[in-house]
């Protein structure tokens, strides 16, 4: 985690959201994934999101410990000789709204292209009719 949150910045992931935010929402307005699947992979976007707050990194030159990924979302001020944290838990908002609109996006991203990539190995039904 150290270094992700050492080289990558809020600009990195902007660059990223450009792109992915319109196109993973091109991608449910338009129907080419269900509403049903994007509700599900919207659901997991932010699961992943909440889910990597366990993950952390320590910044000893800054003194804190930092909470989130790719973005720190949140930190504390860290005692480096106890390791103990000396302050509360600062929420930043705008790496949280960044990282899940990261993971939500990335995710439908990723189930549409599983979708594509999956539908030629899929079984045709062939539908047989009787005569008679």
């Amino acid at each position: 985690m150290q270094l992700i949150h050492e080289t990558l910045t809020g600009s990195h992931l902007l660059h990223w959201l450009t792109a992915a935010v319109p196109v993973a929402t091109l991608i449910v307005v338009s129907g080419i994934v269900s509403s049903k699947k994007a509700a599900r992979l919207l659901l997991l976007g932010v699961v992943m999101t909440l889910g990597t707050l366990l993950l952390a990194s320590i910044a000893p030159t800054l003194s804190h410990v930092r909470y989130g990924a790719p973005l720190a979302m949140a930190r504390a001020g860290l005692d480096p000789l106890s390791g103990e944290l000396r302050t509360s838990v600062t929420v930043l908002r705008a790496c949280f709204v960044a990282n899940l609109l990261f993971w939500c996006s990335s995710a439908v991203l990723a189930g549409a292209l599983i979708q594509s990539a999956t539908r030629g190995l899929r079984p045709r039904h062939r539908h047989h009719h009787r005569r008679g």
